[in-house]
């Protein structure tokens, strides 16, 4: 399987647009891109508008990249969740963390459920 993603570069944010499904089918290729982007912009922005499913190795992989980034001064966040994915975010207890620390203390606006 191939993890489907757009790259987008904003002056110091690197957007990554993931979409589909996002599992263990693709941890590694998650964990590339993100390790990639995460070294070459201050600020990773991972939009989850278009991802329709994720699995507990997929989350693993967002919140690795989050604390890593931490560690290195740096900023991995987490965009535009909808429906199940945003669902399996707040129950597997990480939704707020990796949502939150959006870079000058601003959120992205967050839809309701």
């Amino acid at each position: 399987m191939i993890l489907s993603h757009q790259v987008c570069s904003e002056s110091d944010t690197v957007r990554v647009l993931l979409s589909g499904e996002v599992d263990m089918a693709v941890k590694e290729q998650l964990h590339d891109v993100l390790h990639v982007v995460a070294d070459s912009a201050r600020v990773t922005e991972v939009d989850l508008r278009h991802v329709t499913f994720m699995d507990c190795a997929a989350i693993g992989e967002l919140v690795r990249a989050h604390v890593d980034a931490r560690h290195r001064g740096k900023t991995v966040v987490v965009t535009q969740p909808q429906g199940f994915v945003r669902e399996v975010l707040d129950f597997a207890n990480v939704l707020t963390m990796l949502t939150s620390d959006h870079p000058n203390g601003r959120q992205r606006p967050r839809p309701g459920r």
